[in-house]
């Protein structure tokens, strides 16, 4: 749980901002007053979400340091990839985007580097269709545990490509 998680944290493991404030802290006491579920619940901080201002919780001058500490480099999408991705503006239902799926012309010459995205998209819409396909599967109280073996994991499997960042659950 959030607070198990907490509890085992050690202060010289945590990320200590330069006027001492510890990251961990701010967001575990964020997470335990929050009465919506948040991204600081999966302990991820988003430097320029509202909610840190708004509720008081890091000051614009913490943000701005977080916000210079090791960033992350999103790249540019190729003009590929935006094609390919602009072949899903006509899928209708599951049985088009299975027909779209089913057309994979890159693994022909499949380049890692040039593909990765294409290949990622293509594998997550794949575990995604069954679970629409399944009536009733996203309006049934799934507790955190299921979101982390069908739906987390995708978004773990794309940060792991980006150079810098390690994905820890």
């Amino acid at each position: 749980t959030f607070h198990s998680k907490f509890l085992l944290m050690k202060n010289d493991k945590k990320w200590m901002l330069s006027d001492g404030t510890y990251v961990e802290d701010k967001l575990y006491n964020f997470g335990m007053h929050c009465s919506f579920e948040h991204l600081c619940h999966s302990w991820i901080l988003d430097p320029d979400d509202k909610s840190y201002l708004q509720y008081k919780i890091f000051s614009e001058k913490q943000l701005k340091e977080i916000k210079a500490t090791k960033p992350v480099h999103i790249p540019e999408i190729s003009d590929e990839l935006v094609d390919y991705l602009n072949k899903f503006n006509n899928v209708k239902n599951t049985s088009d985007l299975r027909q779209l799926l089913m057309v994979r012309s890159f693994y022909q010459c499949y380049d890692p580097e040039k593909h990765a995205d294409m290949d990622w998209i293509c594998r997550t819409l794949d575990n995604l269709l069954p679970l629409y396909e399944i009536d009733g599967t996203f309006k049934r109280a799934n507790n955190e545990r299921w979101f982390q073996n069908r739906i987390w994991i995708m978004v773990d499997n794309l940060l792991e490509t980006v150079q810098d960042v390690s994905v820890v659950r």
